[in-house]
């Protein structure tokens, strides 16, 4: 599997897929310079091979032609000038990426270009004057990146041929405008084109369209997080042979079918999890995954205590954001939008995790997941990707179990094969599965009730259980498989589940609460696990010279038993020890001219540092180097030989790590420091490790570059030197900090042999960055006013005084932020809607997404005020309020059947400005099952008529 490293402009991302290599990255090796060195000369050797380094992509981003063009008010960096977006691009360039895609080329409103097109709209009133893509494409060319031009339209008031007619129009017009354009390298059809208004075909077509006018481009779809109407629709487009690239995005606080999989996004093992799942989507087709880091729509931010997720040189999929899409321009060059304080540091983060994720690319590129288990994704699945992880492969990650997904079983070998759900297997697949038993393979199929869920026809999020009666046709469990299972299962229950101790996974007789169906065991079955009431739970059957296991559902049950299953079964040669379950074991290999394995351990807890830690592998797995790597070291690690085993034992393991095995791979180029803080005028001494992981002695000239902004001093340092097969040397090499230098970020690049490995230096007390021609210091935005002594409020059927995300894009119909109260939408609250006359609005809690919050707008952080609101609510529950680390309780809420007034009293100190639009705004929460409200309304309280130590109290 190749990888790249896709990262967003908008949302703020870096992540990992496949890709090709790209020659004008350094993948491609040239002739050494230097002197020869006999037979051994490296330069002779490698003479036009291609090393498999992908690229590292960038993604689409908002495009302006002024620094103020974006949805904000305060400066974005400043692109209204070739000087400046030449800065933009050439410090992108820096980190080594070479792609952008600009996915807003056309959008509802019209094209962002000129056009003279009667077919098409007139460009979009902002952009006259300006021709944004043809200075994005030229921009690309001129620092070496491939560009990639999409659109992103709804079908707005058109339908059917019509609208498929607009797009085609539209695509027919672009592509053939631009495609002289050498970066032009990409088309990318509507975004989100899970849209029911666009099938597969359609999709097809457009892409056709686009490759008739330019035979050269590839094609990436965008489509939204792996639900699974979306991952139909990516199966579909991959068999459509129309889509090189999926560009795949999932969110951790949108929708509660992830949020269900990381409503923690402390543990990281879920991410990795939705990464391979996609990735077990298109085993041929380049796959991009990125996850955006977002709480409910937004409204926060990641802590600068939990930056180091972001920094994590894991192959993870990670963000520097965590707010709103369309502000993270601000983020990215500008400030804050939650605290209007300088955001560089996430940018920086950002920084550090791309090159973390470089080092272990060379070694990673073109390499293939080594799996013990194989989960499989059906064709037609009627389940999302967080079903998959949750069921099968977080349980197996944390038993350090490697394992891959798959929904095309033509290349799948390892011995085990889960199906965590049987709907929607297609008859292929069931084929597949059968045969794979029947030769001597082992299966593990999943009947859980509360996963097996077919989608509402009319609504893709609208889920049901589905019902199963196996034999009477009111199941979605494919016939075939039916025969293959051959049992009844019948009503679902949550009880004690009873293993007898003929498993043999077990050293004994156990019990653990589960959840699942009963099942009708037949003669010949063997009986491994009991409901308290005797009835089968976890069958075994023989089936020719295989193995079936049949067991129920249950997240708690499956965490403990599939794991045991699997090792009992699989057949993995490597034992790990001493490796902490917050970490994940993975295993590469490679095949080729530059053969080795790779080892990641990777890290989900912070401080879960692992000590101790031996892989035990056979004598046949011995090769020649072993060397261990992370982001402050490279190591050699020496075998030790243990009852004919090997026996290698790692350095501690600080979040990350990698272990390359080889007898010939390219040298290992490491800096011995991915980042560091620096002062400027200051002299560094800066080192870089080469080891020799080839057979052969290499002769060649390491080259050290400096920032084009430090182009006074020496550029470059060249040394040449010789390294025997298995040597390691540190090159040592001096440079000096300009005293005029900005507080920006400086990477330093390091190549020999074609490759490139690059470190960061930030002056932490440089001059402030300029991110726009003639900037000054961004002042917050003025506040509308302040709430006062008399009551302000909102009631439930002001529809205008409903705010969207962590952004108020519309508040009291006009202003933004107008002092009161505004109910917020994150999913949680009704409609408005009658009842007796009166106007509510119907909140709902939910253990995932949270309860129905409010905004209280404009407040004083050191005032305190009083809360009145008119509600009804069947259970108790508590008022809560966001104090910048998590919901604090300010007030019990009684039951009240009937329409009543509660009163209560939110103190200063226990909110903080949760929004930074220039009011001080607090952000409110029920945390009740149900409450309907009518109406809110605030006021601020005297100074000395509570006192902040006040009990809590609430009045009826």
């Amino acid at each position: 599997m190749k990888m790249k490293v896709f990262a967003s402009l908008i949302v703020g991302l870096f992540l990992v897929s496949a890709s090709k290599c790209s020659a004008h990255q350094g993948s491609q090796v040239a002739p050494s310079t230097s002197p020869s060195c006999g037979d051994n000369h490296i330069g002779q050797m490698l003479v036009n091979t291609p090393l498999p380094v992908p690229p590292y992509y960038i993604g689409s981003f908002y495009w302006g032609s002024a620094p103020k063009d974006g949805p904000r008010s305060r400066p974005a960096w400043d692109i209204s000038t070739s000087k400046m977006r030449d800065r933009l691009f050439a410090r992108l360039e820096q980190i080594g990426i070479n792609m952008l895609t600009y996915a807003y080329v056309y959008r509802n409103n019209g094209p962002v270009y000129p056009n003279n097109n009667p077919k098409l709209k007139s460009q979009v009133k902002l952009w006259l004057g300006h021709n944004p893509v043809k200075d994005f494409l030229d921009e690309c060319e001129t620092h070496h990146m491939s560009g990639y031009l999409g659109l992103a339209l709804v079908p707005d008031g058109l339908s059917g041929k019509r609208y498929f007619d607009y797009l085609n129009d539209i695509t027919t017009d672009m592509v053939g405008r631009f495609k002289k354009y050498p970066a032009f390298k990409g088309f990318v059809p509507p975004v989100e084109s899970r849209s029911p208004n666009l099938n597969t075909e359609e999709f097809s077509e457009l892409a056709q369209t686009a490759l008739r006018i330019k035979p050269d481009l590839t094609v990436m779809d965008f489509p939204n997080g792996p639900f699974a109407s979306v991952v139909r629709t990516i199966l579909n487009h991959i068999h459509s042979r129309r889509v090189n690239i999926e560009n795949v995005q999932f969110y951790i606080g949108n929708f509660s079918e992830f949020s269900y999989a990381l409503s923690n996004y402390r543990e990281m093992e879920g991410f990795r999890g939705l990464t391979d799942f996609v990735q077990g989507l298109s085993d041929r087709v380049g796959t991009i995954v990125h996850t955006h880091y977002m709480n409910g729509y937004g409204e926060r931010a990641i802590p600068k205590d939990q930056v180091y997720r972001v920094s994590q040189g894991v192959l993870l999929t990670a963000t520097t954001c965590g707010i709103h899409f369309f502000n993270y321009f601000d983020l990215f060059n500008g400030y804050d939008i939650l605290t209007h304080r300088n955001a560089f540091w996430r940018w920086a983060a950002w920084c550090k995790g791309v090159l973390s994720v470089q080092r272990y690319v060379p070694y990673y590129a073109g390499s293939k997941l080594v799996a013990a288990v194989t989960t499989i994704i059906p064709r037609e699945t009627a389940l999302g990707g967080t079903a998959f992880v949750n069921m099968a492969w977080t349980p197996l990650a944390i038993a350090h179990i490697p394992q891959a997904f798959a929904a095309n079983l033509g290349n799948v070998h390892t011995r085990v094969w889960i199906v965590p759900s049987p709907v929607g297997l297609s008859e292929k697949q069931v084929s597949s599965i059968t045969r794979f038993v029947k030769d001597g393979g082992t299966l593990i199929s999943v009947l859980d009730p509360k996963t097996n869920i077919i989608p509402n026809p009319n609504n893709d999020f609208d889920f049901k259980l589905a019902k199963f009666t196996v034999g009477k046709g009111e199941d979605q469990i494919p016939p075939d498989f039916q025969k293959l299972l051959r049992c009844d299962y019948t009503h679902y229950v949550e009880d004690t589940l009873h293993f007898l101790s003929r498993m043999s996974a077990f050293t004994g007789e156990k019990d653990i609460v589960a959840d699942g169906f009963e099942l009708n065991a037949k003669p010949r079955d063997i009986v491994l696990a009991r409901w308290s009431d005797g009835k089968p739970a976890v069958l075994l059957r023989h089936l020719g010279k295989g193995i079936l296991y049949i067991i129920p559902g249950g997240l708690p049950f499956l965490a403990e038993v599939l794991p045991l299953l699997a090792r009992e079964n699989m057949n993995m040669p490597v034992k790990v020890r001493n490796l902490p379950h917050s970490y994940i074991l993975e295993l590469y290999q490679t095949k080729g001219p530059y053969s080795h394995s790779l080892f990641l351990i990777l890290g989900s807890k912070k401080g879960s540092t692992a000590r101790h830690v031996e892989l035990e592998l056979p004598s046949s797995m011995r090769r020649r180097f072993a060397v261990y790597l992370d982001n402050t070291k490279l190591c050699v690690i020496k075998p030790v030989v243990r009852g004919g085993n090997i026996i290698l034992r790692l350095p501690r393991i600080k979040n990350y790590g990698a272990l390359v095995m080889s007898n010939n791979t390219f040298p290992l180029l490491h800096p011995d420091e991915s980042s560091r803080y620096v002062l400027a005028g200051s002299r560094q001494r800066v080192s870089v490790t080469l080891f020799n992981a080839l057979d052969a002695a290499i002769n060649d000239t390491l080259t050290m570059t400096l920032p084009e902004q430090w182009s006074h001093m020496t550029t470059s340092v060249r040394e040449p030197y010789k390294l025997l097969p298995g040597e390691k040397r540190t090159f040592w090499f001096y440079l000096t900090v300009p005293k005029n230098v900005e507080h920006d970020t400086y990477f330093i690049h390091f190549t020999t042999l074609g490759l490139t490995q690059r470190e960061m230096f930030i002056p932490v007390n440089g001059k402030p960055r300029v991110i726009m021609q003639g900037q000054a210091a961004p002042t917050p935005m003025p506040p509308r006013g302040k709430i006062g002594y008399q009551w302000i409020g909102v009631a439930a059927g002001e529809t205008g005084k409903l705010r969207y995300g962590g952004i108020a894009y519309v508040d009291n119909n006009q202003y933004d932020n107008d002092p009161g109260v505004s109910f917020y939408y994150n999913g949680r609250w009704s409609a408005p809607q009658s009842d007796n006359g009166i106007t509510f609005r119907t909140g709902k809690y939910s253990t995932l997404a949270g309860g129905a919050r409010f905004w209280i707008n404009g407040v004083n952080t050191h005032a305190n005020y009083e809360l009145r609101m008119i509600y009804k609510a069947n259970s108790n529950g508590r008022i809560q309020v966001w104090n910048g680390s998590h919901f604090k309780s300010i007030s019990e809420i009684p039951v009240s059947h009937s329409c009543d007034t509660l009163n209560c009293v939110l103190h200063a100190g226990d909110f903080v400005n949760a929004d930074g639009t220039g009011n001080v705004d607090a952000l409110a929460e029920f945390c009740i099952p149900q409450i309907s409200v009518a109406k809110i309304d605030v006021r601020e309280v005297p100074s000395g008529a509570f006192s902040p130590t006040d009990s809590l109290q609430s009045t009826k």
